[in-house]
């Protein structure tokens, strides 16, 4: 192949262009892998613990992070607009612990509230009675 002809420089460049292609590839499914391994590895999944990778020692730290910002987005969801979705609020709240729930109000004040906390929200649904917005608040108590 001579790059010096027109047809030389065509070829060099679709042949630069499939190996960045193959490279970027290689380089997605290496991050997937790798990162699915580490997950792995954080929930105790014995095994793909080696001698070489300690993992979480053998199990123990099966803990998760929580993050609140999905739960607080669905429940902003629930409560805006007309009347409230209440299906939508439980269902979003219920499966959570108590402490997961205090994590959601939080993020609610912090990031959604749009400068109300998250029972000012749940005060000023005119689609409730006062026991359905006490019933809401106690999900967080």
């Amino acid at each position: 192949m001579d790059i010096n002809t027109k047809e030389g420089k065509i070829k060099l460049a679709i042949y630069l262009g499939i190996g960045l292609g193959v490279a970027l590839v290689g380089r997605k499914l290496y991050l997937r892998i790798s990162g699915r391994n580490k997950i792995l590895r954080k929930l105790g999944d014995k095994s793909i613990l080696t001698k070489d990778n300690k993992g979480n020692l053998s199990g123990k730290n099966t803990e998760i992070e929580f993050d609140p910002k999905f739960p607080a987005e669905q429940i902003k969801k629930a409560l805006k607009g007309a009347g409230t979705n209440r299906t939508l609020f439980k269902e979003t709240i219920e499966p959570l612990s108590l402490s997961n729930r205090q994590k959601v109000q939080n993020y609610f004040d912090l990031y959604l509230g749009e400068g109300e906390t998250l029972f000012e929200w749940i005060d000023d649904e005119w689609g409730l009675n006062s026991q359905e917005k006490e019933e809401l608040k106690n999900l967080f108590k």
